[in-house]
This record gives structure tokens, sequence and C-alpha cells, in this order.
């Protein structure tokens, strides 16, 4: 499970490719395992990805609660990249381009030396 991260890093590529039916196979697969080895830390990562299939497929209002949802877990567990990703996703489901989202991702990742993703936000 380690090297793919709970399946993260392989729904992400999926995403990434547009197969959004195979990166919905790889976060169920990766929170099943995540909850079988207790293993919480993924669970804000995996969260997010589900909002972002969730999001590829047309379903912005699901996307929004389990958006809301990954970032309050990677609030709880202080991880500082994956709230900003959270921020940046919750940013794409806001009706506005300069929401507070945004605002707060683009801030954390130039905080954290992350360029790359400050400029896709």
């Amino acid at each position: 499970m380690q090297w793919t991260r709970f399946w993260t890093v392989t729904a992400a590529a999926y995403l990434a490719g547009g197969r959004a039916a195979d990166a919905r196979r790889a976060v169920t697969a990766g929170m099943a395992a995540a909850a079988e080895r207790d293993a919480h830390g993924y669970r804000a990562a995996l969260l997010r990805l589900e909002a972002e299939v969730l999001l590829a497929e047309g379903d912005a209002t699901e996307a929004q609660t389990r958006g809301d949802a990954a970032l309050a877990a990677a609030l709880e567990l202080g991880a500082r990249p994956e709230i900003a990703h959270c921020h940046a996703l919750l940013a794409r489901l806001s009706p506005s381009p300069s929401s507070e989202h945004a605002a707060s991702a683009r801030r954390i990742f130039e905080e954290l030396g992350m360029t790359f993703w400050s400029a896709l936000v």
C-alpha cells in the first residue's frame, strides 16, 4: 500500500488522464485499504480525490460535500499541503473566481514553496 499511498497516486494519475471511472475504483480501493489498516492520514486525500472524481462526473453538489469533509480532515491532521489542495478544489467549486479558498490555497502553496501548484489556482 505504501508505494501507491493507499491508491492516492493511482487515482490522481487516472484523474489527470481523464479516466474518472478508473479513478473512482482506485479511490474506493484506497478507502477500503486505509480503513482496514487504520491509516487515517490518508482520509483527507482520499476524500479530496473522491470529490475530484465527482466533479469530473458532473456532480458538483456532492463534490462540495466531499471537499468540505476533506478540508476538515486535513485541518484536523494539520497537513498543510493537503489543506492547500482542498482549498484549491473548493475554489474550483466556488462561484467566485477570487474566492477565499483560492487565496488560502495560493498562500499555503507559496509558503511551502509549491509554486507549481500555486500557479494553477
